[in-house]
């Protein structure tokens, strides 16, 4: 009896950003954080029917590693996570309603901010209590739990 081993094909996916950031995007650089006592970059990705539709409020997605999230330039290893390419063509394709992504750039602290620490305490303290507290204040979001998520990859997702 013969086994026959096939052979498997990898085929290497096609890249489809532009290595351009897609979409409105607000970068704030520097932003002191009094609970942190440190500055921090951070940046706010609005959807594409934000301008159009100056009464409507969004949801709003906190993730972590923001410099690896939508701009190759600024990600590690020269490969960002095209997530404004992902939200973009999602809700043109109506798989998902529009939201606000910010994205929380880590420092060279990412270990003990991302864990179970006195940084990490004051990193998620500092989120809650400062970030939400300016993105509500300067853009229209949904501000109640039900309209308000988290997450990251690797440590960021712990």
């Amino acid at each position: 009896m013969a086994l026959f081993k096939r052979k498997r094909k990898f085929r290497k996916k096609k890249r489809t950003d532009t290595l351009a950031v897609i979409g409105n995007v607000d970068f704030h650089r520097e932003v002191y954080s009094r609970i942190m006592d440190r500055k921090r970059d951070f940046f706010v990705w609005l959807p594409p029917g934000y301008e159009l539709n100056p009464t409507k409020h969004y949801s709003v997605l906190y993730m972590h590693d923001g410099q690896n999230l939508i701009d190759p330039k600024t990600s590690y290893a020269g490969r960002d996570w095209q997530v404004d390419e992902t939200l973009t063509r999602l809700i043109k394709e109506f798989k998902i309603n529009e939201i606000i992504l910010v994205g929380i750039n880590n420092t060279e602290d990412r270990l003990e901010e991302y864990s179970d620490t006195e940084k990490g305490e004051k990193y998620f303290q500092f989120i809650i209590e400062e970030l939400k507290a300016f993105v509500d204040s300067k853009y229209r979001t949904l501000t109640d739990t039900k309209n308000t998520a988290i997450m990251g990859s690797s440590m960021g997702g712990l």
